[in-house]
């Protein structure tokens, strides 16, 4: 997405690094799983309204003593199930979707720089990313995006490598 701060804080080339990342989700086919992840995430958080919903009407009836008994246990059932769900299903999926995204970006970097736009994004990245030096290690990890650090490293030997091309050119020349 072209933003307008995005377009106040960076020059055309850098732009067109920025925008060649970005066609490098598309060309790889980014997008379509990310909507899928979204979309299963949607319904996963829909499931667990419900059964929030579900509880709280059930509390309306917990003056009347038989159900009483009835609704703790399946509130306690409810609460158990939804942890267990939680913290040994969707919270390791969700490491493990980040982990691809992460990938994801550092292919995208790479789409850029076979482009022929590495020294652009590297610029364009530099300052769009100014703030993300300062994520700690677990903010890090729960990220969608690598470490601005390594990339800007990546991207760096990409840069390095067509200089050393260049020269090696040059020389048979």
């Amino acid at each position: 997405m072209v933003t307008a701060p995005l377009l106040a804080s960076v020059n055309t080339r850098q732009l067109a690094g920025i925008l060649a990342h970005e066609a490098g989700h598309i060309r790889h086919g980014d997008t379509r799983i990310l909507s899928f992840t979204a979309c299963m995430s949607f319904f996963g958080e829909m499931s667990v309204n419900i059964l929030g919903g579900i509880m709280y009407v059930l509390s309306w009836l917990t003056w009347i003593p038989i159900l009483n008994l009835g609704i703790a246990a399946f509130d306690f059932v409810e609460s158990t199930l939804i942890m267990l769900i939680t913290y040994l299903v969707i919270k390791p999926v969700d490491f493990i979707v980040l982990f691809f995204f992460r990938r994801d970006e550092y292919n995208a970097d790479r789409y850029a720089c076979e482009l022929g736009l590495s020294t652009e994004i590297y610029e364009g990245l530099s300052i769009i990313t100014r703030d993300d030096w300062k994520l700690g290690f677990f903010d890090s990890l729960w990220s969608t995006h690598p470490a601005a650090k390594k990339r800007l490293a990546r991207i760096q030997k990409y840069i390095e490598n067509e200089k050393l091309i260049t020269m090696q050119d040059d020389k048979r020349v």
